[in-house]
């Protein structure tokens, strides 16, 4: 009788210590979040179809004589949509030129460097910049309005990995209703964007790997707004600490902080 109650208690003991690190490990998801998914429908160009070919280079500069100066192509990057970048073959010697490109739908043109300027989380952007559209282009119907989301990132091959660009078009017809931009979320796909508060209202879940912190911005007044009083709190496992501090390196952030997050239910 006494080994039976000195298992049971070594078997509690195990059990709860399990759950303990279960709980300490369990990873951030969007879907445990969200009331109602949004149904995106893939708009880009598939296949494995190459949107930009040998004309365009993400490494070539322009020359600095006047001879041979950036050249704008006009690229299709929808098979469904008339979307199109306009973007320059090369990279101009004066920074100032990028303000050439532009994105396309119908015969609506958007300046590429003016929107990545004005992106919705106010990140710090510089003129240097060269986007390409990469992975899928996205549709999708929100409370009646139509938007088209876009994945970017810089066509350099040595500068790619330092930012990513959302691109959130408003559509109506044939028209661009509203443009925004969100620089350095999250990449691994378009789950970042849904009703996560159920409010009614779109959201888009600011997160970034790097940071500790996840925002949410709600389209409001026809602006995104950060919402400052909730947010969703991220850390490390020890592991990953140990990473960091020994390595020197920026690690994920991946795993929930239910203590320290400020949500609008519990977690």
């Amino acid at each position: 009788m006494k080994k039976s109650k000195i298992f049971l208690s070594v078997f509690l003991i195990l059990l709860f210590s399990n759950f303990i690190i279960y709980q300490d490990l369990e990873k951030f998801s969007f879907d445990k979040l969200k009331s109602k998914k949004i149904a995106f429908k893939d708009i880009s160009i598939d296949n494995g179809q190459e949107i930009y070919d040998e004309r365009i280079s993400g490494i070539k500069e322009a020359e600095s004589n006047s001879k041979r100066k950036s050249k704008i192509y006009k690229i299709k990057i929808s098979q469904k949509y008339p979307i199109y970048h306009g973007c320059y073959d090369s990279i101009p010697n004066n920074k100032h030129e990028n303000n050439g490109e532009y994105l396309q739908f119908y015969d609506t043109k958007i300046n590429i460097n003016s929107l990545l300027k004005n992106n919705s989380n106010k990140k710090i952007y510089s003129d240097e910049n060269y986007v390409s559209f990469t992975g899928g282009i996205d549709f999708f119907k929100f409370k009646g309005n139509d938007f088209i989301l876009l994945s970017a990132r810089d066509r350099r091959f040595f500068r790619n990995l330092e930012r990513n660009y959302w691109i959130l078009l408003n559509v109506e017809n044939k028209n661009i209703l509203q443009s925004f931009c969100f620089i350095d979320g999250y990449t691994l796909g378009n789950n970042c964007f849904g009703d996560f508060n159920s409010d009614g209202l779109l959201d888009y879940l600011n997160w970034d790997f790097r940071n500790d912190k996840i925002s949410i911005y709600s389209l409001s007044d026809n602006k995104f707004k950060v919402d400052k009083n909730h947010f969703i709190k991220v850390k490390q496992s020890k592991e990953q600490e140990k990473i960091t501090q020994e390595q020197d390196i920026i690690f994920i952030y991946d795993l929930l902080d239910k203590k320290n997050s400020k949500w609008f239910y519990k977690l």
